[in-house]
């Protein structure tokens, strides 16, 4: 979702595979199937265009009716908001859930995690009952803890833990939060930090053939390396730290978004 002085526009429409759609909704072996609710973000805003969104009461019911179209005409079965802003679009996500609801349609919406030391909440329990009853689901971002310039663990187990229990206290609507799940990982060294996929933490094993350590603090496992003379240190997911977190979701009563398919290994998917 591009904008630009105000003239939004949505982008995108051709990545659609109707046939790759058809496939994915086809029954599994228990007469299952599948829905797909794409992900719409809001990107290439300016601080100016989010002041305008919150502020001008024509710009939000306009938006809303763009993606509403796209999901009619692509036969979508609902929507993934991610708006950047959460907190400041609790009018937008509401009118936009009336319309999809109004057609059968799910709507998610994507929300921040919170980290010790921000300066404000980017979305607390006052925006999570506002929205609660709105909404079909929560996906909770609890995955990024670390930077290139605070490197660390992908998303330590009492933190995932901890922005549930902020949100929801209560074992009551925990059903609608999605807790993140990270697929990739994570490589660190002094000069920075780069993301880590399925092919290429397997190049990184057969390469280095590195020692795997497994941290209990955070229910992660790592391993260092050196190439050309520079130290890394790799975090990446495992059966065991998957494990750990499915664990997790099951006891808080939440279920699970993944980000994202196709950066994890195969057997991965064997847990879930």
């Amino acid at each position: 979702m591009g904008s630009g002085n105000q003239q939004h526009k949505l982008e995108g429409s051709h990545d659609v595979d109707q046939g790759w759609m058809e496939e994915v909704r086809l029954p599994d072996g228990h007469g299952k199937t599948a829905k797909i609710v794409p992900r719409f973000s809001f990107q290439e805003w300016s601080r100016e265009d989010f002041m305008a969104f919150v502020r001008d009461p024509t710009i939000a019911p306009r938006i809303s009716d763009m993606i509403v179209d796209e999901c009619e005409k692509q036969g979508h079965d609902g929507a993934v908001i991610e708006t950047g802003i959460p907190a400041f679009s609790i009018n937008f996500v509401t009118d936009l859930s009336k319309k999809l609801h109004s057609l059968s349609k799910e709507l998610f919406l994507v929300i921040p995690p919170f980290h010790e030391g921000m300066p404000q909440e980017l979305f607390g329990r006052e925006h999570f009952l506002a929205l609660v009853d709105v909404v079909d689901g929560f996906s909770l971002m609890t995955y990024d803890y670390s930077r290139p310039d605070k490197p660390g663990f992908n998303s330590p187990v009492t933190w995932m833990e901890d922005n549930v229990l902020r949100l929801c206290p209560e074992d009551k609507n925990r059903d609608k939060l999605l807790l993140g799940l990270n697929m990739y990982g994570l490589d660190y060294s002094a000069t920075g930090g780069q993301h880590v996929t399925g092919p290429s933490y397997l190049d990184l094993l057969a390469k280095h053939d590195p020692i795997l350590t497994w941290d209990e603090d955070n229910a992660e496992h790592l391993f260092k390396y050196k190439d050309s003379g520079v130290e890394h240190v790799v975090y990446y997911p495992s059966l065991k730290s998957i494990e750990e977190r499915l664990t997790l979701a099951e006891e808080l009563g939440t279920g699970l978004s993944l980000w994202e398919i196709g950066q994890g290994l195969d057997y991965f998917y064997d847990l879930l």
